[in-house]
């Protein structure tokens, strides 16, 4: 009989195997100025790195829900990725893609960008909806 940590387990190998290194670079937020018109401060802290499955949704429309097509929460120059559950996916993620990274940089997709796929309490995988950043950096990266 198989458990939640066995399927954890095969995941990974999966992953290891067959996929990418993946990069999720984490940055804090800070605001200053008043209620109406915040300056916000985005400073990179710490790094993780993983494997993980990566596709443009043109090529894998086959877990995709139409209707995030249809509403226009997503488009086909997005991509999806599949990493480990234990990865942790904070509002500010940015994400590259292969070692040494493409100079491509990618962020979560708003409103639908993680699905946690678990068993009981384990996460298994992570399905991350991902979009390119066009023009490199965030509005107040430093």
């Amino acid at each position: 009989m198989s458990t939640a940590t066995d399927h954890r387990d095969d995941f990974d190998r999966f992953v290891t195997e067959n996929g990418n290194i993946v990069r999720f670079k984490y940055y804090t937020s800070s605001t200053s100025g008043n209620v109406y018109d915040d300056n916000v401060t985005l400073t990179g802290s710490n790094s993780t790195y993983c494997f993980g499955q990566h596709s443009n949704l043109n090529k894998a429309l086959g877990g995709v829900n139409p209707q995030f097509f249809e509403q226009g929460l997503i488009s086909f120059n997005d991509s999806i990725l599949y990493v480990p559950g234990s990865i942790i996916i904070t509002d500010y993620t940015k994400i590259a893609i292969g070692s040494p990274p493409g100079g491509v940089e990618y962020e979560i997709v708003p409103d639908i960008g993680v699905k946690n796929y678990d068993i009981g309490s384990t996460v298994i995988y992570k399905q991350l909806f991902i979009r390119i950043i066009n023009n490199g950096s965030w509005v107040g990266e430093v």
